[in-house]
């Protein structure tokens, strides 16, 4: 009787010890995954902070300068021969106004016919994300000496 006794007890042990474990493992991948999704937000939270950086300070590398004075716009002639590397991004200028009916891309040959700026575009087939950022801006055009509105679109791809 008591041997039966004792091992009914330890039975009953082994299987308090097999729960307790399990409720420990589920905790532990509960809280994996938390830690988890909370580097995914700050990631994501850092690429919008990289991507606002870079929507101010980019018109000042493009910036117009008249007589040494720095003008608040984007010199449309300075984007031709734009060399940087910025990863896997697509940096596009828009002219917004005056409104033309229809997309041209500008290249050499067109400018300043044209109205849409691809800067810098580098793409690749891995990534299926894309997280873009727009603002305003002065674009100016020194063959024409005319200052027109429009758009610095940026596109990171993750």
């Amino acid at each position: 009787m008591k041997d039966k006794r004792g091992n009914l007890q330890l039975t009953e042990s082994v299987l308090v010890m097999f729960f307790v474990l399990v409720i420990i493992a589920i905790g532990l991948v509960v809280f994996y995954r938390f830690q988890l999704n909370s580097l995914h937000d700050y990631e994501n939270e850092y690429r919008e902070k990289q991507i606002m950086s870079m929507l101010m300070t980019l018109p000042n590398e493009l910036g117009y300068t008249f007589m040494g004075k720095s003008e608040n716009a984007i010199d449309t002639s300075r984007l031709f021969s734009f060399g940087h590397d910025y990863g896997f991004k697509t940096i596009i200028l828009e002219e917004v106004y005056p409104k033309s009916s229809e997309a041209v891309d500008c290249t050499r040959e067109n400018y300043p016919d044209c109205n849409r700026f691809i800067v810098y575009d580098k793409t690749s087939q891995r990534f299926e994300n894309k997280l873009v950022e727009s603002r305003p801006v002065s674009l100016y055009y020194p063959l024409e000496d005319r200052f027109k509105a429009g758009k610095l679109i940026i596109e990171w791809h993750y």
